[in-house]
């Protein structure tokens, strides 16, 4: 059983190609599938049609280095966006 289960998504794998509606698993807050999975159990599904799932960002570029010192977790950098 899957934790969340977002449906009918238009997936940006990041590869560069074009985007893919597809759905995606997550368990343990990691994606473990990504295809036709809507028939799955989850605790929680989300129906997304006709929005964008994206993996996630890397910021390239930023000058936040001093809160490493603060929040060694880097919460204001990996949950923007």
């Amino acid at each position: 059983m899957y934790d969340l289960l977002i449906v009918n998504g238009r997936v940006l794998d990041g590869t560069g190609g074009p985007w893919y509606v597809a759905d995606v698993a997550v368990v343990d807050d990691k994606i473990v599938a990504i295809g036709k999975l809507s028939e799955r159990d989850a605790v929680q599904t989300l129906d997304v049609t006709g929005r964008f799932v994206c993996p996630g960002f890397i910021e390239e570029h930023c000058h936040s280095d001093g809160t490493f010192l603060v929040d060694p977790l880097a919460q204001s950098a990996v949950r923007q966006g």
